[in-house]
């Protein structure tokens, strides 16, 4: 009886790497693309062309990615940190909210029930403040991690079950006159303000008290970079490290990430970290400890940022130095902020010559002439010379000259 043989098909080999040489003059261009591949998603290599000297970019990539969440490791990054980007582009704020006994709104998963149980920020005490169009500059919506907006009805329960808004939704929001910087939320159409009482939500205070007035905790990324509305620039360190100057054109270095900090022990308010390890103080001067003149009360302001000190008055960059500190106790322009994304920034070293990847031609005579060689397709390179960079689809050579 003759055996029955079976014939295999020899798989195509995989088509090799697609190595695309760029010139010197092309380096920034390809550094962005480097960039963008290291620290977000990557496209298929058919979404990648060369057409001449230039290097597109997949249509669909983006770049964009507000501060930290401080000890709270759920929304830096992951799942909250997609949320954060997301509401960054729009203009709207990520915040959690804290009542009178230090719990948070907290919007639960089941039955779309809302209390202020929540002993921490997470997933379900983050909402998303949203700016009201074609109202006051602090009328908002508040929507929760669901997507569902926070309203009242004609009765003053509160509820979280709508996904569109409507006018029961429309909040106006207030400054507590004590110093603390807690807010309290008017709804517009009852007139009321939203409070917390034991397990459940409230809206029938006519003049806001302690169960009415809340800590704004900015769920945001640890770092951030502060724009100045006014003057369209951003701010950074001094040369002499001890004063925050807002007249960078590009928020690029070390120096123009910092922190704002949540203290929810001193009343809830903010500190304004530098990255050499000092603190801003409302007289302009960074000190090594904080103490009350380095804590700012926030303040919402058309989807803006403004910053107040114990004595009521607001952060400002001031002269020709645009040095940061508080002088005004109104909020014009020159007051506001927004907190931009602050850019995954990194070093790079050379395994071959542990010298300093750099886009300049020379840098302190070390590196005279650098190319740069980029395989779009494949996923093992088989060099000493490979760099300790690589996102499974992009590899960086260095060769030397």
């Amino acid at each position: 009886m003759a055996l029955k043989t079976t014939s295999f098909v020899k798989r195509p080999a995989f088509p090799p790497p697609q190595v695309v040489q760029l010139d010197v003059d092309l380096r920034s261009r390809f550094w962005k693309y480097l960039y963008a591949s290291l620290f977000y998603p990557v496209p298929d290599p058919e979404d990648l062309y060369v057409k001449g000297r230039h290097l597109h970019q997949h249509k669909g990539q983006t770049m964009n990615g507000v501060n930290g969440i401080n000890g709270h490791g759920d929304l830096n990054g992951g799942s909250g940190g997609d949320i954060i980007s997301t509401n960054n582009l729009r203009g709207c704020w990520t915040i959690g909210l804290i009542n009178s006994k230090f719990r948070y709104l907290t919007a639960e998963t089941f039955g779309f029930k809302i209390n202020a149980n929540g002993a921490s920020l997470k997933k379900k005490q983050v909402w998303t403040l949203e700016p009201a169009s074609g109202g006051a500059e602090s009328t908002i919506f508040l929507r929760s991690h669901l997507d569902k907006y926070l309203a009242v009805d004609s009765f003053g329960n509160v509820t979280c079950e709508g996904e569109e808004k409507e006018p029961g939704s429309k909040f106006q929001i207030s400054v507590a006159d004590d110093g603390t910087g807690r807010w309290a939320f008017r709804n517009v159409v009852r007139g009321y303000y939203l409070g917390a009482s034991s397990d459940k939500l409230t809206c029938t205070a006519k003049v806001p008290g302690d169960a009415e007035f809340w800590h704004v905790h900015l769920a945001a990324r640890p770092q951030v970079n502060l724009r100045s509305v006014g003057r369209k620039r951003f701010a950074h360190l001094s040369e002499n490290l001890d004063e925050i100057h807002v007249d960078a054109n590009i928020p690029w270095g070390e120096d123009t990430l910092f922190t704002l900090e949540f203290r929810p022990d001193e009343s809830g308010k903010y500190a304004l970290h530098t990255c050499n390890n000092k603190y801003l103080s409302r007289e302009g001067k960074l000190v090594d400890t904080c103490n009350p003149n380095c804590l700012f009360s926030a303040e919402y302001h058309g989807g803006q940022l403004a910053l107040r000190d114990r004595q009521g008055a607001y952060l400002s960059p001031i002269g020709s130095k645009a040095v940061l500190k508080s002088r005004s106790t109104s909020v014009t322009k020159d007051e506001l902020f927004s907190l931009e994304d602050s850019l995954p920034q990194a070093s790079f070293v050379a395994a071959l010559n542990a010298r300093y990847v750099s886009v300049k031609q020379v840098v302190q005579g070390i590196m005279r002439r650098l190319r740069l060689t980029v395989s779009v397709s494949c996923d093992v390179v088989e060099s000493s010379k490979v760099l300790c960079v690589g996102c499974g689809r992009l590899f960086l050579c260095l060769m030397m000259s």
